[in-house]
């Protein structure tokens, strides 16, 4: 995104939207590995506690 900003100030202002940015956008925006991070997190989250869930039980069950 760097090159698509003319005056260097850290922003994309209104005037600075040209077609080239436009591009860039969009395919930032709909980059498939992005738009399933969420999902990816979920299911290793989930893993995670029933790892955590299950060493809890087995911790007290074997008191």
């Amino acid at each position: 995104m760097e090159p698509c900003n003319l005056n260097k100030n850290g922003y994309i202002e209104l005037e600075e939207y040209t077609d080239e940015y436009r591009a860039i956008s969009y395919k930032y925006a709909n980059d498939t590995a992005r738009n399933f991070a969420f999902l990816t997190a979920a299911i290793f989250s989930f893993i995670i506690t029933l790892v955590v869930l299950d060493i809890d039980i087995v911790k007290h069950k074997f008191r």
